[in-house]
């Protein structure tokens, strides 16, 4: 046992019964920033190989991709300057939380928000997992966080896009909904102005010479 990870390496005695450490491709890796509370570093290394690495990061960031455009191209549908509210919404409240942990880089869990908030939208839409795994949509988050951690992110910056996530779809989403509720996230006119479709008026009666007689 390793004492300063506390991590059991199983012996494989050979022929002359002397042990023998377990091949490479199953030894913990080294030099992988240990996340709090979890021991991401004791993972396979096979994943975290510079170019088996590098083609998964990108295989997860695709996949967010897709589910944060399913999303402005689902609910956020003709409503441009309420997906942008959104943004900015998630963008300033992970700026303050994200200086309260010395987290600078947000880019990461800003698309976890998109993705978790399509996630609760989509309740009942079955997710194909890189063909592996089908379940709801609920528990995509998770799931591509889980898989973050396989790689060797820390899934702090995950986490806090599925917090700010839930903080917005619970003001947007549940909160006008139970009895005494509001819709507290009112999206600035000027937004709406700068970025919506004029609105046609009902009452509008149009010119007679818009209508030329045949």
């Amino acid at each position: 046992m390793s004492p300063a990870s506390g991590v059991l390496h199983a012996p494989r005695p050979t022929a002359a019964g002397a042990p023998q450490p377990l091949p490479a491709l199953l030894q913990p890796a080294s030099g992988v920033p240990e996340v709090p509370g979890l021991e991401a570093h004791h993972y396979l290394p096979l994943l975290r190989a510079p170019g088996i690495r590098l083609l998964f990061q990108h295989a997860l960031r695709c996949c967010r991709f897709r589910y944060c455009r399913m999303l402005e191209e689902g609910s956020f549908r003709g409503r441009k300057a309420d997906f942008v509210f959104m943004f900015l919404f998630g963008g300033v409240l992970m700026t303050l939380l994200g200086f309260l942990g010395s987290m600078f880089f947000l880019g990461q869990a800003l698309m976890a928000m998109l993705v978790y908030v399509w996630s609760r939208r989509s309740p009942h839409v079955r997710v194909n997992f890189f063909g592996l795994l089908n379940f709801q949509a609920p528990f995509l988050p998770w799931a591509l966080m889980g898989f973050s951690l396989l790689l060797g992110n820390s899934v702090i910056t995950d986490l806090l896009g599925i917090i700010v996530g839930h903080i917005y779809y619970f003001l947007e989403d549940v909160f006008p909904n139970q009895p005494g509720g509001k819709r507290l996230l009112l999206t600035p006119s000027f937004l709406k102005l700068l970025l919506d479709d004029p609105q046609e008026d009902p009452n509008y009666l149009p010119l007679p010479e818009e209508h030329p007689e045949a």
